[in-house]
């Protein structure tokens, strides 16, 4: 066996980027390790190391993968290059590691396998957090494109002209996009709440009519987000053409309570004028039942009323997504 524990200046360059050196001996399982790679592979400083006791803090999962590609490496001369966890034996935290190597012959000739091994916790760390990122972004992607196309559905069934529906969609798109806008990057926890999502869409219009907002916090996750907002974009929309905020003695009060199951939100439009049902169900009407319903799993209802129109929206606490 050869000596790979002394200082060199190779030792001092390998131990400066943080890297251990091993080498083994097939024939006598003998397997020499310098201090940094014994630290990263959990061995026992002041013991001969043998190739059972270099596996032995190896992740269960990873072990045979590690033994195959070391005997492939020393029988058919493969480049040896395996990533694994090894298990703290005191604490039982798990770091990654990369383990590389080669086979050479020495003059007896006899085959060994000598390489590297490094900590590579953080790349994996930030592997997972690019996958849980694109992941993220994918199920954005495919929320995005299911409500654009319900919306082009409804809308085109709705409108009498093609400019009638491109007017619709431009204004349900530009609610989107407001809603998308209030999601935090996908690295923070994705909670917003509901008083922003309701100012964010009446921020243009508290000059038309008072508007009141109260209720206790309440977060709601990513996709909730959407759905509320294009609730909110219909209730002001109807709000603009018919209702309070289209008068000018009009009032608009939005209060919400939760209780231990639901959350109950109340649109309350106070008019000069009464309002009348409409006589048959419009696309507003089919949008706020697909978002209360389906992506909210609650519900939604309408009270024509004397002085007005009140809008009560009901979603259960465990559908928030937070």
């Amino acid at each position: 066996m050869q000596d790979i524990t002394g200082v060199t200046p190779f030792q001092i360059a390998l131990d400066a980027a943080d890297i251990g050196v091993w080498h083994w001996e097939p024939r006598s399982g003998a397997v020499d390790c310098s201090e940094r790679a014994r630290i990263l592979c959990g061995l026992t400083q002041d013991k001969p190391a043998t190739l059972d006791m270099f596996l032995a803090g190896m992740h269960p999962d990873d072990k045979h993968e590690i033994v195959e590609a070391m005997m492939h490496a020393a029988v058919n001369g493969t480049r040896l290059r395996s990533e694994c966890r090894v298990i703290n034996s005191d604490s039982h935290a798990e770091r990654w590691v990369l383990i590389e190597g080669c086979k050479y012959l020495d003059e007896s000739p006899v085959v060994h396998v000598a390489g590297t091994v490094r900590d590579v916790s953080r790349r994996k760390e930030t592997d997972v957090q690019y996958e849980i990122e694109m992941s993220e972004m994918k199920h954005r992607l495919n929320n995005i494109f299911t409500i654009i196309g319900a919306v082009i559905s409804l809308s085109e069934r709705s409108s009498e002209t093609s400019r009638q529906l491109a007017h619709g969609l431009r204004l349900r798109i530009g609610a989107l996009h407001r809603a998308y806008n209030l999601l935090p990057a996908l690295d923070l926890p994705a909670v917003v709440e509901l008083r922003q999502v309701v100012e964010t869409e009446l921020a243009a219009f508290s000059d038309l009519a008072p508007i009141r907002i109260s209720g206790p916090p309440v977060s709601l996750g990513r996709d909730q987000v959407i759905a509320v907002h294009l609730i909110a974009h219909e209730l002001t929309t109807n709000a603009l053409k018919y209702g309070a905020l289209s008068d000018p003695h009009g009032r608009l009060d939005i209060h919400w309570s939760v209780d231990n199951s639901s959350l109950v939100l109340r649109w309350k439009e106070i008019k000069s004028e009464c309002l009348a049902p409409p006589p048959r169900s419009g696309f507003g009407s089919r949008l706020l039942l697909m978002c209360a319903r389906l992506n909210l799993g609650g519900d939604i209802h309408c009270d024509y009323e004397s002085d007005g129109i009140c809008v009560t929206l009901i979603v259960p606490l465990s559908r928030l997504g937070t």
